[in-house]
């Protein structure tokens, strides 16, 4: 019989929890306060109106309709989360909603209220689950269907994938593992040592075998029909990863005055990310210095240790390259005993050896090492089941300048209640952080009065999709501790499942076990997809909080087909217009799935705001290609050519993509944005207005946003505009783009004081936040205030490390100064720091013409036109900047590096016949200046140069009708009473 529908709470077919079922109806709910007396019945909505007015503060039972038993109010996670949004100084959205609605405007904990009840009531719902196998991401160098495994020898106390001593782990029979047998695959490092430099090649997909073959890279070790599916981020940019050559150049200098000491990460896929850069620098004057090496070194014995958790022989491989480099620095002495330790320290963290890293840290003292330290204090205790993870210890000191994750740490074992500001930062920085979930989990568990047992669970398996991305140390303890929850609360079943995972991680080698074996994110029993599913669904009603975003990160990366669930994200990114970080979503995105059109259209997007055209370009045609008659290709081109400033094409583009298909909220969107571009404020309210009337979840606010800026820039109804734009804000405290626009537009509508008040508020609210900080200088900065504003722009900077925005603004306030060599350095920083913001080595380059400085500002120059050689402007300012500075010769090697299709550009064609006329070689110089004028030839300056050019060459006749074709373009000239003159005498007379 099926009972599905049964809702008698006897029934559990998810196989995890071993807990009784509540009815899927409205039931009344009567509250027993701490001193004993009971109030009620009251409704859900009533319950959550007293928790707001703080007369619920979470130590009250509750007892349901229908129930006999009353239990703690925290048991409910809608209640327990409104407790914790309240505690934060957060206020509820108690606007009364309907079933299918949360009450919370941004919460982080709670997901959709489903149909079927609260969120605990549906993942305790009876109902059938489907078993689905999944497909798995396997390499397209590797078609075997059943790879024989290694033969791996581990010697004794040595395998680093062993569980640290320390470690408890949950009591389970013991199990005779079955040895390994000797496989043929081939290896995805090739360990040479031979004479040259480091060589890493990246092999295109393309380059298959057939079945049985081996592949000379042999990447398809990694990617056996057994490798968990929670790897697939971490697999797929190591695929084609191979290192040939590792010797050091001969040259290679230390610095005399800085220990160069290597920037580490526990992240897998910025290590790779490392090395990839890397790669990409290995033709520059860095791999002359040691500091280089030094990072190679460690990224790579880091990087091997991740790998171990898949292969341990092949992570060995991987590691063994970056300690034969590390060799080789020690015995040139190119690097320094305190690099040594660190390296060691890392090494050390990432096996497990929690007692090791504690006593290098007495040998090193550096905040990376307290940090270092703190991390493996919190780690060990939780492998040695202690509730106090983060005891006093003598050397471990308190550090203000640590990053958030310490924050979060500290903060933990004290409950204070900043820990839920400081987890909602990690999840904007560090969606991926195991300490993330963890810590979420932790205190819905152990530090809460009353278990939480579905928001445990759920915070658990959200951090489980992370974990390939860290070391073998942290996964084996995040395990063990959600085995511990899963045997107190979860079927037995179940958590036998986490101690199979826990015996395959401890041995190493997933590569060699068994289809099936693996207790995989994809697997029955996890919820993992109905998770993201159920975040995805509240994203069509509501904003999402950064938890919400962090989770569907994770989980869209580890999920099979998780693209939908990263396209959220990336959606995010790039109307919040983080140009760098969306790239590199959606790359991941297109390496996970080379079909999916999302990836492409975000992808176009963003490498188009960075002024990467030609890339945009090859990306839109390989989309093309794939994809073939893609369903929004016109959407996407005419996006293109708007941000190409091609407006006319663009408008005509975006016009048929929605005649095609006139609900598509996109095309609308961008239409609005090409007209407020030209200033067109009416139509870009009329299309606006469509896009809104289409939009839907977090994609109306960034509508919105375009309208409010159309209304107020045209004067278009601007009162009415910032008063429901304030109510916007207001809804969303911490969409901080809102706040920023906000600011923004009521600076420009003469409402200064406002403007200050909003951007205080914001400043007090977001004290970690660099956007903030930028739009404070920014105000400060409009009105002249340049003192004040470096201070803000000075703080950005230090916020965010990573991002250039912060020294670009201090290179601004410096030029107003007239500081224009200070305004130079700070841009030449901002360019190491972000080598692809738009046009970094063009605001140099100016800079140093503006100092005097005219050797910086022809290589910045030629920098902007190298890395971007797709723009016209930077080669048309260059070739200027060599005519005034008598330096012709140049501007024909820098036409040579212009390869972006601008080739026959009249602009960039005249210049180099200018070039050439001073370079005393007229006849190329009147083939350049003909080819300019046949472009365009009713552009006067071009028709008025060949005619100088002409004339120099003596071909006077030639010469005069160009400059009548000029006085006839250009009759009211101020040269025109002149040249006519000229024209009137010999030899033009003649």
């Amino acid at each position: 019989m099926d009972d599905s529908n049964d809702d008698s709470g006897n029934s559990d077919k998810t196989g995890v929890f071993k807990v009784e079922h509540t009815r899927v109806v409205e039931k009344t709910i009567q509250v027993q306060m701490p001193s004993g007396k009971i109030y009620g019945p009251y409704s859900r909505f009533e319950v959550l109106t007293f928790i707001e007015k703080k007369k619920i503060r979470g130590e009250e039972k509750i007892l349901l309709e229908g129930e006999t038993g009353w239990r703690a109010i925290a048991s409910d996670t809608e209640f327990f989360d409104a407790i914790h949004q309240v505690l934060a100084g957060k206020k509820l959205n108690l606007k009364k909603k309907s079933k299918t609605e949360s009450v919370f405007s941004d919460t982080n904990d709670n997901t959709k209220v489903s149909n079927v009840g609260t969120r605990t009531e549906y993942l305790d719902k009876s109902e059938k689950t489907a078993v689905v196998e999944h497909t798995r991401i396997t390499s397209p160098l590797d078609e075997e269907k059943n790879p024989e495994p290694y033969k791996t020898t581990y010697p004794e106390n040595n395998n680093v994938m062993a569980p640290p001593k320390s470690q408890a782990k949950p009591t389970r029979e013991k199990k005779t593992k079955a040895k390994p047998k000797k496989s043929g695959l081939p290896r995805l490092l090739l360990f040479v040592v031979t004479a040259g430099v480091l060589v890493v090649a990246f092999l295109p997909d393309k380059s298959k075998k057939k079945p049985g073959s081996s592949s000379e890279g042999g990447e398809s070790a990694l990617y056996s029909a057994a490798a968990p599916n929670y790897t697939r981020a971490l697999l797929t940019q190591l695929r084609g990863l191979h290192i040939e050559k590792v010797n050091i150049p001969a040259n290679v200098t230390r610095s005399a005055t800085l220990v160069g000491v290597p920037g580490f990460t526990l992240n897998g896929l910025k290590l790779i990310s490392k090395v990839k850069l890397a790669v990409k620098n290995q033709a520059t004057d860095l791999t002359q210095k040691a500091s280089f090496w030094i990072q190679l070194s460690s990224d790579l014995q880091l990087l091997g240790v991740r790998v171990q958790v898949l292969s341990f022989k092949e992570g060995s491989r991987i590691g063994n390259v970056g300690k034969y480099i590390q060799e080789q620095l020690s015995k040139k002495n190119l690097i320094s005993a305190e690099e040594k330790i660190l390296i060691e320290a890392f090494i050390a963290h990432s096996t497990g050896d929690w007692e090791k890293v504690e006593t290098l840290s007495r040998q090193l003292s550096r905040p990376i090492m307290t940090w270092l330290l703190e991390d493996s204090i919190w780690w060990s205790s939780w492998a040695e089941g202690k509730n106090n993870p983060l005891p006093n210890v003598a050397s471990l000191r308190r550090d203000p300048e640590l990053d958030i994750s310490s924050k979060v740490r500290q903060n933990y074992r004290g409950k204070s209640g900043e820990i839920l500001g400081w987890l909602q930062q990690l999840a904007k920085t560090e969606a991926t952080s195991p300490l993330l979930w963890h810590s979420s989990a932790e205190l819905s568990w152990r530090s809460s009065k009353n278990v939480q047992v579905q928001s445990t669970y759920r915070d658990f398996t959200i951090g489980l999709a992370s974990l390939a991305l860290y070391p073998p140390s942290i996964q084996l303890i995040y395990w063990t501790e959600f085995s511990r929850f899963l045997q107190s609360y979860a079927r037995a079943e179940t958590h036998s499942r986490a101690l199979k995972n826990i015996d395959l991680l401890g041995a190493g080698n997933l590569v060699n076990a068994k289809p099936g074996t693996w207790w995989d994110i994809d697997s029955e029993g996890l919820l993992a997809r109905e998770i993201a599913d159920d975040i995805l669904e509240k994203s069509k009603k509501e904003i999402l909080s950064d938890r919400d975003r962090a989770a569907l990160l994770v989980l869209g990366n580890s999920l099979s087909n998780g693209g939908i669930y990263l396209f959220e994200v990336g959606k995010y990114l790039l109307l919040a217009e983080k140009w760098k970080e969306a790239e590199t979503l959606f790359r991941q995105m297109k390496l996970l799935n080379p079909r999916d059109e999302g990836a492409y259209f975000g992808l176009v997007w963003s490498l188009a705001k960075q002024f990467k055209f030609a890339e945009a370009q090859d990306t839109f045609d390989l989309m093309l290609s794939q994809i073939g008659n893609s369903k929004n290709y016109l959407r996407i081109q005419g996006m293109l050519h708007f941000l190409a400033r091609d407006y006319a094409e663009a408008h005509s583009l975006l016009a048929e993509a929605i005649q095609r298909n006139p609900n598509d909220a996109w095309a609308h969107f961008f239409k609005a944005q090409a007209y407020e571009v030209n200033k067109n404020y009416y139509e870009c309210i009329k299309s606006g207005n469509l896009a809104k009337l289409h939009a839907k979840g977090e994609f109306v606010l960034f509508v919105a946003s375009v309208l409010a800026r159309c209304q107020v820039y045209g004067n278009i109804g601007t009162q009415k505009t910032l008063k429901g734009f304030v109510e916007v804000v207001r809804k969303n405290p911490e969409n901080i783009s809102l706040r920023v626009l906000l600011v923004e537009l009521l600076q420009f509508a003469g409402l200064p004081h406002e403007a200050l008040k909003w951007m205080n508020e914001g400043l007090v609210k977001f004290p970690y936040s660099k956007d903030i900080h930028i739009a404070a200088g920014d105000l400060l900065f409009e009105r002249g205030r340049y003192k004040q504003s470096l201070e803000y722009f000075t703080a950005a900077a230090r916020l965010d490390s990573e991002s250039a925005d912060g020294w670009v603004r201090i290179a601004q306030v410096m030029e107003k100064e007239d500081k224009y060599l200070s305004a130079a350095q700070n841009y030449v920083t901002a360019s190491r720091t972000q080598p692809d913001y738009p046009e970094i080595y063009l605001f140099a380059a100016r800079a140093f013409d503006k100092a005097k400085k005219v050797d910086q500002a022809a290589k910045y120059y030629a920098l902007e036109i190298e890395y971007r050689p797709e723009g016209i402007t930077p080669f048309i300012e260059a070739a200027e900047f060599l005519l005034r500075n008598n330096a012709p010769q140049k501007i024909p090697e820098l036409y040579r590096n212009f390869k972006g299709g601008y080739e026959n550009d009249p602009r960039a064609l005249i210049r180099l016949a200018q070039a050439y006329q001073i370079m005393g070689e007229v006849n190329t110089a009147k083939g350049y200046a003909s080819r300019a004028v046949a472009q365009a030839p009713n552009d006067p300056h071009m028709n008025y140069k060949l005619a100088v050019i002409l004339d120099a060459a003596g071909e006077y006749g030639l010469a005069k009708s160009y400059y009548l074709k000029y006085l006839k373009l250009s009759p009211a000239a101020r040269d025109a009473g002149s040249l006519r003159s000229k024209l009137a005498s010999p030899p033009y007379s003649n």
